[in-house]
């Protein structure tokens, strides 16, 4: 998990599981990232007989949001890295990007080349890795499938649960909210296994209030499952533990679940904890936001971020 030699230094949720341990050979990753020309940019720098680092950004669920989902340098080549950062930036900005994301260990003095790049720390994760159970539950009271129409509820139990400063650098409307979130890979991740299956799960509350107050994500992959829980603030711990103890149940027994949890949502943490899951990593997620005007930024009390 550590920084040394070629390492990737960026994390995307498609990747948690086979990231943060391996180690990927450049050249190849830089091939892939061109294979999938419209849907990711790379960037690289090289000494004429070999490449030296290497920056690639994908597209998100929208083609205004992207992320940086590799950054590696070679032993010696890490004063590169910066120039690369900032030619990413100008790159997918040039294709219509209005943000860009890079998930980082929150130890990882890449920040600091980060934020020279306009990219500003936006919230921390942490990283919890369990097992599923294989023992398949009811749906909890009030949980339901997730349908095309929850869209508008979900977005205002987003709202609900992520803090104002949060929201000004990774989604004040609906549209940069949609475009922002994570869509499950449509590509072979290395080591990561291929495009998962998605069930989505939506905790509303009874007749009388009608809105979602909790929602379950899981993608089942090759290699590893992913979990993601969102819970409105006055909601329980009973709560997160029904979303997640559910999520868990219906994945193969034994099979590796990654769950990251924001760190505002503080009983989907205590809930992992009581589940027995392990802190893998602490995690700092960076945003550079084009739409964040100084106006806003300064209500909520945020970075002031410039567009390019």
């Amino acid at each position: 998990m550590g920084r040394e030699g070629n390492r990737n230094r960026v994390f995307t949720r498609a990747n948690l599981s086979s990231s943060l341990p391996s180690l990927v050979g450049l050249t190849g990753e830089s091939f892939r990232a061109v294979s999938r020309s419209k849907r990711a940019v790379a960037m690289r720098s090289s000494n004429g007989l070999s490449i030296d680092s290497l920056a690639v950004a994908t597209q998100k669920s929208g083609p205004t949001s992207w992320e940086l989902s590799r950054l590696q340098a070679r032993t010696g080549a890490e004063e590169t890295v910066g120039e690369l950062i900032n030619a990413v930036c100008q790159a997918v900005y040039a294709r219509g990007a209005m943000q860009l994301a890079a998930r980082t260990l929150m130890s990882d003095p890449l920040g600091d080349e980060l934020r020279q790049a306009g990219l500003f720390p936006s919230r921390g994760e942490t990283l919890f890795l369990g097992a599923g159970t294989g023992k398949p539950k009811d749906l909890p009271a009030g949980v339901r499938p997730s349908t095309p129409a929850d869209e508008h509820g979900l977005f205002r139990l987003y709202s609900a649960c992520t803090p104002s400063e949060v929201r000004a650098l990774e989604g004040m409307t609906l549209d940069q909210w949609a475009a922002s979130r994570w869509a499950a890979p449509q590509w072979p991740a290395f080591g990561g296994g291929l495009s998962g299956r998605v069930s989505e799960y939506v905790l509303e509350t009874g007749p009388q209030n009608m809105g979602l107050v909790g929602w379950l994500r899981v993608v089942r992959r090759f290699a590893a499952a992913d979990i993601a829980v969102m819970l409105h603030p006055e909601r329980s711990l009973d709560d997160a533990t029904a979303l997640l103890g559910f999520g868990l149940s219906s994945i193969s027994a034994g099979k590796a679940v990654n769950l990251l949890v924001p760190e505002y949502e503080t009983a989907v943490r205590s809930a992992a904890e009581d589940a027995g899951l392990t802190i893998e990593a602490e995690l700092q997620v960076h945003v550079r936001a084009a739409r964040a005007t100084e106006k806003i930024l300064k209500e909520v009390g945020a970075y002031n971020v410039v567009s390019p």
